[in-house]
């Protein structure tokens, strides 16, 4: 089993957002490929565009393209994480699964 962030299984059917939970150089590189985009642009387009952290005080310094990759994509994951939890609490439904982007795009 692969390590690393869980993907949230409401955003599944977003092909970009297994870009986003990939953490294997090798599965960022075949994703980028297929979805022919990047992990930094996806980043990017969630943060200044979507404002994806805007409801995260503790974010807001990496707007206006501040912050290293590592730090703009730990908190976007965590965004989406977050607003995921948020979304099972509130329909009271939880995922019986989980798989890392990994996983999902070997098909194990």
């Amino acid at each position: 089993m692969t390590t690393g962030y869980a993907m949230p299984l409401s955003n599944v059917d977003e092909p970009e957002s297994l870009l986003i939970f990939a953490d294997d150089p090798k599965t960022i590189k075949r994703l980028e490929k297929h979805l022919k985009t990047t992990q930094v642009w996806e980043v990017d387009e969630l943060i200044e565009h979507f404002r994806i952290v805007c409801g995260y005080p503790r974010f807001k310094h990496l707007y206006n393209y501040n912050g290293t990759h590592a730090e703009r994509l730990a908190a976007v994951r965590t965004v989406l994480l977050n607003n995921a939890v948020d979304d099972w609490e509130e329909l009271g439904e939880w995922p019986r699964v989980r798989l890392s982007a990994t996983e999902l795009m070997r098909g194990d």
